[in-house]
């Protein structure tokens, strides 16, 4: 079972993730120490709370690439990157695969399928 500090975070990221969202920022909101924060959502989970928040904002990104035809670009800002370029090494990275890549991918899959 997770702590209450490891569970208030989840619940962070997964509301907040289209913000700029630091550890610090959230533990200033929390009054206490990032640090102490981080660590304990590290021992509860095994990832660090960046790593988590990057992880639903990839998984949010992908479900907006596959299932809209919303430019890229305006997804990245949805999902809470400023920075494309951040964005598409992000995704590269987790997926294996560009953003533009996974869509062309679905589409001619649903094609397929049709």
């Amino acid at each position: 079972s997770l702590s209450k500090i490891t569970n208030k975070l989840i619940l962070v990221a997964r509301t907040d993730y289209r913000q700029s969202l630091t550890l610090n920022a959230i533990a200033e909101g929390m009054h206490m120490s990032s640090k102490y924060i981080g660590r304990i959502f590290l021992k509860d989970t095994g990832i660090k709370f960046s790593e988590y928040l990057m992880a639903y904002r990839m998984i949010e990104a992908r479900k907006r690439i596959v299932g809209t035809q919303e430019k890229i670009s305006v997804i990245a800002g949805m999902v809470g990157y400023v920075q494309l370029n951040n964005f598409y090494i992000h995704f590269r990275n987790y997926f294996g695969v560009s953003p533009s890549a996974l869509r062309n991918f679905e589409n001619a899959a649903e094609r397929l399928e049709a």
